[in-house]
């Protein structure tokens, strides 16, 4: 039974029950959204982490990260941790001597887990042993990644909609009866289909044809409020998050948010990185210091002439000290 005949037309009524199901339903369920969101957001920052992190040479970073060949090894480092944080488990890795980071066996385990517990215990070598359990601010990122879920299938069914010709007839519930409804179905049906067909149409001055428009601020509004979110719990600036903002990229996101980039990622890398690196490989690593801008007192002077009215200095001796500080010669 067609949904038309559901709802009921002037002369008779269907009493049966049509569940029509989701209308232009979003790709990916929500738990696998949620998952790969906070995976690929977690490996971010351990990749860019990695980037900045010195004292460790290429062919040990290569055994961290992710290689497509067939013939290596299936999940890296990086992804294991980052699955180990979003789900809130204990990590056992290991590096051996086939010179590949992997997860520890069962019995590597059991050796590894008694090293930790008992300080007089010989420790393992190149093995680590990390805890996620208390890793809590992962559940407040699922609820962001939630609330983003919502808005992208939102987003996702208003452009969908935006592309569906709607054809509204007048009256034609109020006015057809349920014998002559599928009659009406199909006359609104030619109508489409002639518009498909690029073809003029015949249509009551009351029938209306119209297309969704997508509203977009409700939307970009959550998007922003989730990107806030992200950037308090995690102590890293908004810009990073949304992508604007890269280590050592140029950005127009100012000086202040790649110091507050560096600060970011330097807390992920003393907490979270530093241990785990230097367990594994027995090495000692620090983290890369910012680049600072040379011209930076430059700019910053002239900013302040700019803001000056004071008329203390003239013009030309402005353009003397402007030389002076960028070292520009006089033509």
């Amino acid at each position: 039974m067609g949904l038309l005949e559901s709802i009921g037309f002037n002369v008779g009524r269907s009493t049966t029950k049509v569940d029509v199901g989701e209308v232009f339903e979003f790709a990916i369920s929500r738990n696998e959204y949620v998952k790969l969101d906070m995976i690929s957001f977690y490996k971010m920052i351990l990749t860019d982490v990695l980037s900045m992190t010195q004292g460790l040479d290429d062919d040990k970073s290569s055994m961290l990260v992710k290689s497509y060949l067939a013939n290596e090894v299936k999940i890296d480092a990086l992804t294991l941790i980052a699955e180990s944080m979003y789900l809130r488990t204990e990590l056992f890795l290991v590096f051996d001597s086939t010179v590949v980071v992997r997860q520890a066996t069962p019995e590597e385990q059991s050796r590894i887990r008694e090293s930790y517990k008992d300080p007089t215990s010989p420790p393992v070598k190149n093995a680590v042993y990390v805890n996620f359990k208390e890793y809590k601010v992962t559940e407040l990122l699922k609820v962001y990644s939630s609330m983003e879920y919502t808005a992208l299938s939102k987003l996702d069914k208003d452009l969908n909609f935006s592309k569906a010709l709607q054809v509204g007839i007048k009256g034609m519930r109020a006015n057809v009866s349920l014998s002559d409804s599928s009659i009406a179905f199909k006359q609104g049906k030619d109508i489409v289909d002639g518009l498909r067909k690029g073809h003029d149409i015949i249509k009551d001055s009351e029938d209306t044809l119209t297309s969704g428009v997508p509203v977009l601020d409700p939307i970009l509004k959550t998007f922003e409020t989730v990107d806030k979110k992200k950037s308090l719990k995690t102590r890293l600036p908004m810009s990073y998050i949304t992508g604007e903002l890269s280590p050592g990229g140029l950005t127009d996101t100012g000086d202040g948010d790649a110091r507050a980039l560096h600060r970011g990622l330097r807390l992920h890398y003393i907490t979270l990185f530093k241990p785990i690196i230097e367990n594994l490989f027995d090495i000692k690593t620090s983290f890369e210091e910012p680049v600072k801008n040379a011209n930076d007192g430059a700019t910053q002077l002239l900013q302040t002439f700019n803001l000056d009215e004071s008329g203390y200095l003239s013009e030309d001796e402005k353009r003397v000290i402007i030389r002076r500080a960028f070292n520009i010669q006089e033509s």
